[in-house]
């Protein structure tokens, strides 16, 4: 594959040689020197960023990745803890290294003349170039996947070639293409549609007309951090531990993704995460698709969204806007002094104008928090930078924990109020799970509310559900029509995806595939291979065909 992409270079570099060497033009020989520079630094920044990226995401730079860049400041605050100063040292003395052989290489090659005698060697160099591009005279084309050969993601990045790699994922998915997808006729049929939570009444609502409805979405919580999933140790989120003590805990409750766009998609308008792409540019998807905003504003619900990050970041504010949101804050609603952090303002400041400013509302209201303090990197206020990177997370999650003990205790002294806290994906900051690992997608779950009744309190829902089953879940209880979610997966387990994987977690056991490959990477030795591996590929075909349902 190294191979092949060299070829590619090389042979757009030889067309501007050879016209350079028959025209003998000196600003061809300048183009044909500044397009094999501009190769080198293309090449360096790929390398570079795959290796920072990989231990963030479990990939190499990709067409998700690219999009993020759009928000470069955004892009440098998430990877900053990764940013290995040792290793950017070697990469810089390999550059400039290069940099210099490119230029004695280059003054050679440049000195060479073309001879009308010479096209026989010259076609000969092209026919065996066009020959490396393909990777060989077989039918297609190589593609990335020939060099994903183990079930260690680590492994198969390491042997792909990472510029070959993203173009390719970008030629695939540009155009809402996802490439390869599995053959599986009739995959609708393995999905059975389960609505049992449903038939549970969980709240006894007296007065609907002032209900206050908050979900409050925690940035990147580990399960590991809480003694209510059986970490007894842990002290992490003693707020979120205590309202467990009181409320009803999802124990089981798995994201389909690894971002908050595709956390915050799946909750709020049922849409599963898909591979590689980044549905948060596709207002086509999310503006026909139902949404918890629209189903309460339709029932004259005041609706809010608070988020103390930049709303241009991820297509944000385009999809907020959407949403039917009366009132939408981001981090330009804040006093500038608050933009003490790298996301914007921190989750202290977030809840304190929430609780200046929702106190103030009057009727039933449905708002949403978004918090980001535990977000890499970390640097919520007063943060200390010297600490390992699993550390920072924890503090940074102990500080997202006060200001949701904050909020609970001093939101409105009615007791009409319902709140929703949930993770909007996992973490491997704490360095202690693989890119597979099915509990990497696990996050906390609660209800909280002097509504709730006293059989569920201390209690916890222990069939295994997804984002997307929050949404019609939420509107069931409150005794709000959510027909219009019934196309979101069906639930039956947890499905989850990478931009290379995919699994599957069922009260049968757990499975993960590889998707380029198609074939089955992790599976529990007591399952049936062959029905688990088709049923996971019936929750990918039916995530994918979200992007076109017709």
């Amino acid at each position: 594959m190294d191979s092949a992409m060299a070829s590619i270079f090389t042979i757009i570099s030889s067309i501007f040689w050879l016209i350079n060497n028959i025209a003998i033009k000196k600003k061809l020989k300048s183009i044909c020197f500044h397009l094999g520079l501009s190769y080198l630094i293309i090449i360096f920044f790929i390398e570079v960023a795959s290796l920072h990226l990989f231990q963030e995401w479990g990939s190499t730079l990709n067409f998700r990745a690219i999009n993020y860049l759009l928000n470069p400041k955004e892009s440098i605050a998430s990877s900053k803890p990764y940013l290995l100063a040792g290793v950017n040292f070697w990469f810089l003395l390999v550059f400039i290294g290069s940099i210099y052989s490119y230029q004695k290489i280059f003054k050679v090659f440049s000195q060479k003349q073309f001879h009308d005698n010479n096209w026989l060697p010259i076609i000969s160099c092209f026919i065996l170039l066009f020959i490396g591009s393909r990777g060989g005279i077989q039918k297609l084309p190589i593609k990335p996947s020939i060099a994903f050969h183990s079930n260690n993601s680590l492994d198969n990045f390491v042997c792909v070639n990472k510029t070959n790699y993203l173009i390719y994922d970008h030629l695939q998915h540009r155009s809402q293409n996802i490439s390869p997808i599995p053959l599986l006729p009739n995959w609708n049929s393995l999905l059975k549609s389960s609505t049992a939570p449903d038939t549970l009444e969980l709240f006894e609502i007296e007065d609907f007309e002032n209900l206050k409805v908050v979900l409050i979405i925690l940035e990147g919580w580990s399960t590991d951090l809480s003694s209510v999933y059986n970490n007894p140790d842990q002290t992490w989120t003693p707020n979120f531990d205590q309202l467990a003590k009181n409320g009803l805990v999802f124990s089981q409750l798995y994201s389909s993704g690894f971002r908050t766009d595709q956390g915050l998609l799946a909750m709020i308008n049922g849409i599963s995460a898909v591979p590689s792409l980044n549905l948060m540019n596709s207002s086509s998807l999310y503006e026909s698709a139902p949404s918890l905003f629209k189903s309460f504003h339709t029932q004259k619900f005041h609706t809010a969204f608070y988020y103390g990050g930049d709303l241009l970041f991820s297509n944000l504010a385009q999809y907020l806007a959407s949403q039917n949101i009366d009132l939408v804050i981001g981090k330009n609603d804040f006093n500038k002094k608050l933009h003490n952090t790298e996301w914007g303002v921190a989750d202290k400041d977030l809840v304190s104008y929430f609780l200046k400013n929702g106190n103030e509302l009057r009727g039933k209201s449905f708002c949403t928090l978004l918090f980001q303090s535990s977000h890499s990197p970390f640097d919520f206020p007063n943060y200390k930078s010297d600490l390992s990177i699993p550390e920072l997370y924890k503090q940074s999650v102990k500080y997202s924990d006060e200001a949701l003990g904050h909020l609970i205790k001093n939101y409105s002294e009615e007791e009409n109020i319902i709140y929703f806290i949930v993770s909007d994906h996992g973490s491997l900051h704490l360095q202690n799970k693989h890119y597979n690992d099915h509990d990497r997608f696990k996050v906390p779950c609660l209800i909280y509310s002097p509504l709730l009744k006293d059989t569920f309190r201390g209690k916890k829902i222990k069939q295994i559900w997804n984002h997307h089953d929050l949404a019609p879940f939420i509107l069931s209880q409150l005794k709000i029509n959510n027909d219009s979610f019934r196309n979101s997966i069906s639930r039956q387990g947890a499905f989850w995806t990478t931009d290379n994987t995919y699994g599957l977690v069922t009260e049968s056991g757990k499975i993960v595939m590889d998707r380029l490959r198609d074939k089955i990477a992790i599976l529990d030795e007591s399952q049936d291979s062959s029905y688990h591996a088709n049923l996971a590929r019936a929750y990918l075909l039916e995530s994918i065909h979200q992007l076109n349902p017709e």
